[in-house]
């Protein structure tokens, strides 16, 4: 039996010998069964290899700044509406005042404060009643908002406004080893700069219909990695069946191998993942170090040991991947 070796890093334990191999481009050769041969990558060391001349790139100098125009028109239309919506619930009897105004980015958040003794059920109730009075396309209530004693009336926005990339990133947490995962979502209701640590969250499912927003989602999750992370400290494994989403990032010096678009090497491409981190739990176990942070501290003082770059595997499309291959990537990401 040959050896496995994952794409683009170290050679597999002899534990982990199998029939398969890959190259680091982990490319496929077919013969007349359909079938995947096996493949021998070099051990490329340098990968990882720490580059001491690579510098982050500037905020200021890559990314615009946005000015928002449509603030002005949602704070006319806000005030307008809290004399409308106290008026409506004066005529349906509910007893209750607007205390505060959140102006997000597509919604503003009315909160109402309801006098003592009135059932929260009969404001639920008027929900139809309230989008008709207000001309609104959806009414969405929150009752209670969580940590306040008042009720949320959510009425979208006649004007959306612009979510910067830049100013979400302004926002976000000094880098450090704690942060280096840390990915920019966006503004939430309330119009506060919202981000995630993603080595916190290792699995994380994109959904929603058609435009609305997942593929901005993805990629400011990318551009974030890029913008925060050096390659030494992040690779990025990017799977994109339809071909298009992700080829703008062929190039960037954080993948682990190019940008995979054929479904049976992305199949190939996640259980070299999965052998990756089974070496890993091996030397983990073998340094008696609990995660990569703690590892990564150790090889400090111990030289002889390489520091390991965190892995993010990106699946663009999953649902096209799983009409393809569904067997061996459910167990691989079922694995990993």
């Amino acid at each position: 039996d040959k050896r496995i070796v994952i794409s683009s890093i170290e050679e597999l334990t002899n534990k982990h010998e199998e029939k398969e191999e890959v190259d680091s481009d982990i490319p496929i050769k077919k013969s007349n069964t359909e079938e995947v041969k096996e493949e021998v990558t070099e051990s490329t060391e340098e990968v990882v290899e720490k580059n001491n001349n690579y510098k982050l790139p500037s905020i200021n100098s890559i990314l615009k700044t946005v000015k928002n125009v449509s603030s002005k028109e949602n704070e006319t239309t806000a005030k307008e509406n809290i004399k409308k919506l106290e008026d409506i619930l004066k005529v349906f009897e509910i007893s209750g005042k607007i205390v505060q105004v959140n102006i997000g980015p597509t919604v503003t958040q009315y909160e109402l404060d309801l006098k003592a003794g009135t059932k929260v059920n009969k404001l639920l109730g008027i929900q139809r009643e309230i989008a008709l009075a207000m001309a609104a396309k959806d009414v969405r209530i929150q009752a209670p908002i969580p940590g306040k004693n008042t009720i949320g009336i959510e009425l979208p926005n006649k004007v959306n406004a612009s979510v910067s990339f830049k100013e979400v990133l302004t926002a976000m947490p000094a880098i450090s080893e704690k942060t280096i995962l840390s990915v920019g979502l966006g503004k939430d209701i309330m119009g506060h700069v919202r981000w995630c640590e993603i080595n916190s969250t290792p699995h994380m499912l994109v959904a929603g219909s058609t435009g609305s927003g997942k593929s901005v989602c993805i990629n400011c999750i990318i551009a974030s990695i890029l913008m925060r992370a050096k390659p030494d400290e992040v690779k990025l494994v990017l799977v994109d069946p339809k071909k298009v989403e992700f080829s703008m990032y062929n190039g960037v010096p954080h993948l682990l191998s190019p940008v995979v678009t054929d479904a049976k090497k992305a199949s190939i491409a996640l259980k070299n993942i999965v052998a990756e981190m089974e070496r890993r739990y091996e030397l983990l176990e073998h340094t008696k170090n609990k995660n990569i942070t703690s590892y990564n501290k150790f090889c400090e003082t111990h030289t002889e040991y390489q520091k390991l770059p965190y892995i993010v595997v990106i699946i663009d499309e999953l649902a096209d991947l799983m009409l393809v291959a569904a067997k061996e990537v459910e167990d691989s990401i079922m694995r990993i």
